[in-house]
């Protein structure tokens, strides 16, 4: 049965707050992040580069990789904070500076779209039934080759 969301393709950088850097700290260095983007606000292809290119010198998450890049993301998939600032900020815009439990965030929602996640489940279950069968199948091989390879002597005594 079709289940169909909204989904946001997002991108962000994290700055953590944690015992090296203080809250206080954390902030200032987002501001400082947000306002090097802002300033490329109106050219859509240098602010892009830009937060690519701070995400991945800034940004203290894996995503930092990818740009900050974080992938499509549902209602509930991550928190609320957060959330709240994805679903109020525009597409191709920079949102302020959020606070969450992990530190403080810059978000950009690159995109929208209507996804269909009862595909996304079934594929799911496809992928975990094919797992196991494998697993199951490279287990079966293993103690087959566990008795091929054990040597019994038998004592007559």
């Amino acid at each position: 049965m079709p289940q169909i969301v909204k989904q946001y393709h997002v991108r962000h950088i994290l700055i953590k707050v944690n015992e090296l850097t203080s809250d206080e700290e954390a902030h200032q260095k987002i501001n400082s992040i947000r306002d090097q983007l802002i300033k490329d606000n109106g050219n859509t292809a240098k602010q892009n580069k830009d937060f690519i290119d701070l995400a991945k010198r800034y940004s203290e998450d894996t995503s930092s990789i990818k740009g900050g890049d974080i992938g499509w993301v549902s209602k509930g998939d991550t928190v609320p904070q957060f959330e709240q600032a994805m679903l109020k900020t525009p597409v191709g815009q920079i949102s302020e500076p959020v606070r969450s439990p992990f530190g403080w965030h810059l978000l950009e929602v690159t995109e929208t779209r209507d996804s269909n996640l009862a595909n996304d489940k079934e594929k799911a279950e496809i992928r975990q039934e094919l797992r196991e069968m494998k697993a199951q199948m490279l287990y079966t091989e293993w103690v087959r080759n566990l008795r091929e390879m054990a040597y019994v002597k038998l004592n007559d005594n």
